[in-house]
């Protein structure tokens, strides 16, 4: 059977017959607190019972989580770690817009703040601040996969932006362009208005 909260399947049997011995609700008022406590006590017993409980489990018996967001996106591609990367790591930026033109159109180059350099941004509008979250929290999920991380910034509760340079060498090497084709494969709740304003999403995360 289902068990609420990710309660372990021994545990929860023990604690589904607490109501039973524990009426503190129906005891007179000044004996309610001497039960409650005896309550808590059955409780603590019961949690630490239950962890020493074998319980035979399986798929069909106890729900087992999917990973949603994992699941859509192609890891074919890998990105290698930054430490072992140095300056000549750096794509120049007239081969990054010419990859973002043919293979990444719903990014774009931009100034990191207070460099000279530049960075590979995504901004969009998702239809609700849980379709902003839900979209951050599957490109996050690629991102520690994959050990590189992006900058995530959620404004006006649905508005994303999404920022990738390596922040190492501050300028944008081949694991950043790899990050942003995985995070196009993720799919959004798009508001309507921006879908329609932007149609290249539809393809990109269908």
């Amino acid at each position: 059977p289902e068990t609420p909260g990710g309660v372990q399947p021994g545990r929860w049997r023990l604690l589904k017959v607490l109501p039973c011995v524990c009426p503190a609700m129906y005891v007179h008022p000044r004996e309610k607190r001497k039960v409650s406590l005896v309550c808590s006590l059955l409780a603590l017993v019961a949690v630490q019972l239950g962890d020493s409980l074998q319980v035979p489990s399986s798929s069909a018996s106890i729900p087992q989580r999917r990973d949603d967001s994992m699941a859509v996106c192609s890891m074919d591609k890998k990105c290698v770690p930054c430490e072992g990367l140095d300056a000549s790591a750096i794509l120049p930026l007239d081969v990054v817009a010419q990859r973002l033109e043919t293979t990444l159109p719903l990014w774009s180059l931009q100034p990191i703040q207070g460099t000279d350099n530049q960075l590979i941004s995504k901004s969009f509008v998702a239809k609700n601040f849980q379709a902003a979250l839900d979209a951050i929290n599957a490109m996050g999920a690629i991102a520690e996969s994959q050990g590189h991380h992006p900058d995530f910034h959620l404004t006006s509760y649905r508005n994303v932006r999404v920022d990738l340079f390596t922040h190492s060498l501050q300028g944008i090497t081949e694991n950043d362009l790899t990050l942003a084709e995985l995070f196009d494969q993720v799919p959004v709740e798009y508001s309507p208005k921006w879908l329609k304003d932007h149609p290249a999403a539809i393809t990109k995360s269908s």
